[in-house]
């Protein structure tokens, strides 16, 4: 005989069961089917005050209802779309693909037993980006959720609880990084739930304990499967994989009490993609329990920091959760693609906060996936990684490479530069400001501004010659005939060379039969003769005046140093040169303009070589200006 508990009738006799579901409408006590998770429900509510069990009231959401395979199927899909106003199809489990499709643009809300929905052979959300799955092991458990799903507000649950491995980044703001510590989630009910851990389809992984798919302690002895090729070892009848494990630091996740549960654990949500038994998935142990809703990878995950802000962000702005996963995927396109891909078990127009005052036709529309490169969602300033990405794929390198022209950065310098550049993108990639980018800039500058400084006194000393005594090593790949920029013939040629053993070595250089080679470069010269005069003439005691021009022609603030000296001054008794660190702006030249005076009576009258030199965002230039003293 059922059993009326004011707002639901609990049915022992199936045929009993489908018999009332046909005519049930919101207002009349909700058909249940007795069961371990219905027994759940009862006993959490009792705890928590509730007399009885909620009745349930009619809640329009948007959408549509798909159910597919068993009777249970067609009965819990009916019951869902009754108390919510959509419209309801039921299909066989073949045709729900094609359903899927002509729905993608639609919050879908898939209701089916876990093993049909597995024949479907992929995860459903890959036809209808907005589809959520209702499903569960066994009929009672499916009938649970929906009627759970509908009576949400009844357990009055509050707060969040997370769970972290201590290796996660942000296991500092965990509310539990070991075992020990998720007793809470037995004894009070959250309201949601999140977990960022290693894993795989079966359990979250802490160092000390598990959370466990299986809910065999509520739903009788565990079954053993013989057949199929990824059985885990305890549906072998071997005990838990983890052996290094008491059966007492498993807790399994139909015990845990919270409504929304969002997980970062390779494989959390698996149905028609699952390697394992629907038996043992963590997230459909999460709905054997309490849990209405589940948001997890779907295959292996490469966790970002940055989905978990962006979970809450769309949960607390009261968007469906079919609209937060859509927008979690729309991420990852620009993140790790489909290493970050996200699923939904759940009704996916159910939401867990109250929208704004904004009327719903007027908020703004979740991004789709096609919408990427128009949209420009990023998780971090679009901008901001840019700058990382060239800091980290061109700067630093080209820096590397400096040694084979005697060059030295120093190592721990470049060591630490990269620490930052790795750190800093974890930051940016959690939304952070861009004062760690802002001060790598200030450190590359710094970096490159020693190098000039120590160049420029190199020069001064010695007879400096810009291969550092390497040109042997240098190929020549091509030369193009040039009219020289210092006496402005048809005599001069752009080189290009690269380097034999280190081949992403390339420089450039202007080349005069009369006037020697005017300029060298690790990166791209262009109008060598646009930049200033490559002779000039001093008299003693008269200062010379000197001018170059530094172009930035890329679309990124560049950072460096510029600097002069005579070749061999020392020698000579010339003036010592000079150095400063620049940053210049994107598209943009700067002057600079000094003086020479060669009044000491210990110079010789004579055509003294002086260099001025750049190093800027790791470019190498070396300009050569002969300065003619004439008395």
């Amino acid at each position: 005989m059922p059993l009326t508990q004011t707002g639901a009738i609990i049915h022992t006799d199936l045929e009993e069961f489908h018999g009332q579901v046909g005519s049930w409408t919101p207002g009349r006590p909700f058909p249940l089917l007795a069961g371990p998770s219905v027994t759940r429900y009862q006993e959490l509510l009792a705890a928590r005050g509730v007399t009885g069990l909620p009745a349930v009231a009619p809640e329009p959401r948007p959408g549509v209802v798909l159910s597919a395979g068993s009777r249970a199927a067609l009965a819990a899909g009916h019951l869902l779309a009754a108390a919510t106003g959509r419209p309801h199809q039921y299909l066989e489990v073949w045709e729900l693909p094609g359903a899927l499709a002509a729905h993608r643009d639609t919050l879908v809300a898939v209701v089916g037993l876990a093993g049909d929905l597995s024949a479907l052979g992929d995860w459903p959300g890959g036809l209808a980006p907005r589809a959520g799955v209702l499903t569960a092991r066994d009929a009672s458990a499916l009938m649970s959720l929906v009627y759970r799903t509908l009576t949400l507000p009844a357990l009055g649950t509050t707060g969040r609880f997370k769970v972290t491995h201590p290796s996660e980044s942000d296991a500092a703001t965990a509310d539990a990084v070991g075992f020990d510590e998720l007793t809470p989630l037995t004894r009070d009910a959250f309201t949601s739930l999140v977990v960022r851990s290693h894993g795989r389809e079966c359990c979250a992984h802490l160092p000390d304990g598990i959370i466990c798919g299986r809910s065999d302690h509520r739903d009788g002895l565990l079954p053993l499967i013989e057949e199929g090729d990824r059985v885990p070892s305890c549906l072998r009848g071997g005990g838990c994989f983890r052996t290094d494990l008491e059966d007492e630091a498993r807790l399994s996740a139909a015990d845990v009490n919270a409504s929304l549960v969002f997980v970062q654990s390779c494989s959390a949500v698996a149905l028609g993609n699952n390697a394992f038994p629907a038996e043992v998935n963590l997230g459909l142990g999460f709905l054997s329990g309490i849990s209405v809703a589940v948001v997890g990878p779907v295959g292996v995950h490469a966790a970002q920091g940055v989905s978990k802000d962006d979970f809450e962000a769309g949960v607390a702005e009261g968007l469906p959760l079919g609209e937060v996963v859509e927008r979690l995927n729309v991420h990852a396109q620009r993140t790790t693609g489909e290493l970050a891909r996200f699923g939904l078990f759940g009704d996916p127009a159910l939401t867990f906060a109250t929208p704004s005052a904004q009327p719903p036709a007027e908020r703004r529309a979740p991004a789709r996936l096609a919408d990427v490169a128009v949209t420009g969602l990023a998780p971090a300033d679009p901008a901001l990684l840019d700058r990382l990405t060239y800091w980290n794929g061109t700067v630093l390198p080209r820096l590397d490479r400096l040694h084979w022209l005697g060059i030295e950065p120093d190592g721990e310098r470049m060591t630490e530069l990269r620490a930052r550049v790795r750190s800093a993108t974890r930051e940016q990639l959690r939304g952070a400001t861009a004062g760690e980018s802002a001060a790598l800039a200030a450190e590359l500058r710094a970096l490159q501004a020693d190098l000039m400084e120590d160049l420029v006194d190199r020069v001064h000393r010695t007879w400096w010659q810009y291969s550092d005594g390497t040109l042997a090593a240098l190929r020549q790949v091509s030369a193009e005939p040039l009219t020289c920029p210092g006496c402005r013939k048809d005599r001069a040629v752009l080189m290009r060379l690269q380097h034999r053993v280190e081949p992403e070595l390339r420089v450039q250089c202007v080349q005069c039969r009369r006037c020697g080679s005017l300029q060298w470069s690790t990166g791209e010269i262009a109008d060598p003769g646009q930049h200033g005069a490559y002779e000039v003439r001093a008299g003693r005691g008269t200062p010379a005046p000197l001018h170059r021009r530094v172009v930035n022609p890329t679309g990124h603030e560049a950072h460096g140093a510029v600097g002069f000296a005579f070749v061999a001054g020392s020698f000579a008794a010339l003036p010592e040169g000079w150095s400063r660190a620049e940053a210049l702006p994107p598209h943009r030249h700067r002057a600079f303009d000094w003086t020479v005076d060669l009044a000491s009576p210990e110079v010789v009258p004579d055509e003294h070589e002086a260099v001025f030199l750049q190093l800027i965002d790791g470019v190498y230039e070396a300009t050569t200006l002969t300065v003619l003293q004439t008395d």
